[in-house]
């Protein structure tokens, strides 16, 4: 809050973790437990990794490249699922020695938990792109009771000779965690740091645009509030309809020339003392006259 006791109000993330301006206006909590129970489920991911186009077939399935992706639960707890790449039509039984072809699924390192996605085939160009499919559920009923169903990306795995090499994954849920501090950026954003070592952005300051500001009515604190002049207040975003970026970090510096201010303090105060010496002076004279006509 500021010096007058005003909170600074912001608009709270949408579920999906998106921003709706003009939102409905609240006083931001940012204390360190303030999200504790919240998290984010993990909605879509993506992935980029290489497959060995020289990888040997094994019917038995046992040769196999592991990568394990880390998603968050209905729940907003954060789980790992690792997923089995062989080479190979291993959705069939036995399983089939297919040229340009892969199979992919999931396993957990819980006993309690229940794999729903299915064994897929994934099947690859002569150039080592990917044809089919572009995408594949991560599907798991934890042993906790929650769920995950996610869509992951997977159109940009490819398969050229050489090692298996996993290039980035991405997804975006947030578990629930403590608050551990928080940071500004230019468009806005309220961001909390968890101590889960994710970031969230948890608010966004909106600015308010007035059709005659200044109609503003000036209150006590150096503050305005809306008048019949000013106009209603409208919601505008910060960077995203080109009214203005917050400058974070920064303080207010003033826009006087100290020289200047000073040149007419001093020219100021010369002319009181002239005046008061003026006034004086004939104050004194008058005195003097009173008492020659005595």
């Amino acid at each position: 809050m500021d010096k007058n006791g005003h909170y600074v109000q912001g608009v709270a993330a949408n579920a999906d973790g998106t921003f709706t301006i003009p939102g409905t206006l609240t006083a931001m909590r940012v204390d360190q437990f303030a999200f504790s129970d919240t998290g984010l489920e993990t909605t879509e991911a993506s992935l980029v990794l290489n497959l060995d186009a020289g990888a040997a077939f094994d019917s038995a399935g046992t040769a196999r490249e592991l990568y394990t992706v880390q998603i968050v639960d209905s729940d907003g707890e954060l789980q790992a699922a690792t997923l089995n790449f062989r080479a190979g039509d291993h959705t069939q039984a036995p399983p089939v020695d297919t040229l340009n072809a892969w199979t992919v699924s999931v396993t957990t390192g819980n006993a309690g938990d229940t794999v729903t996605s299915t064994a897929t085939l994934l099947t690859f160009a002569g150039d080592g792109s990917l044809t089919s499919p572009t995408s594949y559920t991560v599907g798991v009923t934890w042993a906790n009771g929650a769920t995950s169903s996610v869509p992951l990306d997977i159109s940009n795995l490819t398969q050229f000779a050489g090692d298996f090499t996993v290039t980035s994954y991405d997804q975006n849920g947030i578990p629930a965690s403590d608050l551990s501090h928080i940071t500004f950026d230019t468009n806005g954003h309220v961001v909390g740091n968890f101590q889960s070592g994710f970031d969230q952005a948890l608010y966004k300051l909106p600015l308010a645009t007035f059709p005659n500001p200044n109609g503003l009515e000036m209150a006590n604190g150096n503050v305005f509030r809306v008048s019949g002049l000013s106009g209603a207040a409208t919601q505008r975003e910060p960077g995203g309809d080109g009214v203005a970026l917050l400058a974070v970090n920064t303080h207010e510096l003033s826009n006087v020339d100290l020289a200047d201010e000073f040149t007419k303090m001093i020219q100021t105060q010369t002319i009181y003392n002239a005046s008061a010496t003026a006034f004086r002076t004939a104050d004194e004279m008058s005195v003097v006259a009173r008492d020659l006509k005595r």
